[in-house]
């Protein structure tokens, strides 16, 4: 294969407010904040065998240099550990790339291309990250693939809250289904954790409650949120809810002014308004919004 002939050469001014966050971390919010200033959700693909990550901006175009001022010291700290190389499309034919690598505690960024032509403007940007280890790499392939950012959270499966890198990575302190990492400024901690769940993430929630009985702290948050009179996207959660019922094969049976909830063994579960848990009064507030 051809290599790409430097065509740059400089040093980044240290920055050392950001040395005590996790690698991984600083990854998934240099990631958020890339797709947060293109407007462009990421798409991120998994090279198992290479034990590397593709995440590309559709469309993207990014100005190296005012990329380089902002994240440079961010990307140099990724690097150290999971190396780290932005490419775009230079012009038509030629693709550019962009390293920045920590050398003798010195911070150089290099920049490549195959003819040496220099360029500031790459287009149909992408990068990748290679990870020591297959349980990082699929961390990051599920954190990544949550990045939204029009929101200030992404929702992560509670197993990775014990896994051995997840110091410094989550909020702390949250009685919750899911692990959650702030990726925006938070200005309300229940809202903007609700916010950041998808549908399926939320059929979790509902299918924990109905084949467990357990009330989640995302239920509890939801609920007061509704008693604070605050405005949240129900349709998403009875959406999920008759997915689950369909999905655990649970029947409602209405009768005249009554209903019936049977499981998918025919016995009868018994739901009451009046109960503590905020996932069944939720379940029947959704259901049964006259009642």
């Amino acid at each position: 294969m051809q290599k790409k002939i430097i065509v740059s050469s400089c040093k980044i001014d240290s920055v050392g407010s950001v040395r005590d966050m996790s690698p991984l971390k600083m990854a998934i919010l240099l990631v958020y904040e890339i797709s947060h200033t293109l407007r462009i959700k990421p798409q991120v693909y998994s090279l198992q065998d290479e034990r590397t990550l593709w995440v590309l901006f559709p469309e993207g175009c990014i100005e190296c240099d005012e990329l380089l001022e902002e994240y440079g010291m961010i990307m140099a700290l990724i690097s150290k550990h999971y190396p780290l190389t932005l490419y775009g499309m230079i012009d038509e034919l030629e693709e550019g790339e962009v390293e920045v690598r920590m050398e003798h505690e010195e911070v150089l960024c290099k920049k490549r291309s195959f003819t040496g032509k220099g360029f500031n403007m790459l287009t149909s940007v992408y990068m990748t990250l290679k990870f020591n280890s297959l349980i990082e790499l699929s961390f990051m392939d599920e954190g990544l693939r949550q990045i939204d950012f029009n929101k200030k959270c992404i929702a992560l499966c509670s197993k990775w809250r014990v896994a051995p890198f997840a110091a410094k990575i989550f909020i702390p302190n949250l009685l919750t289904y899911y692990a959650y990492i702030e990726t925006g400024e938070i200005d309300n901690l229940e809202s903007n954790l609700l916010e950041a769940l998808t549908v399926k993430q939320i059929m979790g929630l509902w299918t924990v409650f109905l084949t467990e009985g357990t009330t989640t702290g995302e239920f509890e948050y939801l609920y007061d949120q509704l008693s604070q009179g605050r405005a949240l996207k129900m349709a998403y959660w009875e959406l999920a809810l008759r997915l689950t019922l369909s999905q655990l094969n649970i029947k409602i049976d209405y009768t005249d002014n009554t209903f019936k909830i049977e499981n998918q063994e025919g016995k009868c579960m018994r739901l009451d308004f009046a109960s503590s848990s905020a996932a069944e009064k939720l379940f029947l507030k959704i259901l049964f919004p006259s009642s």
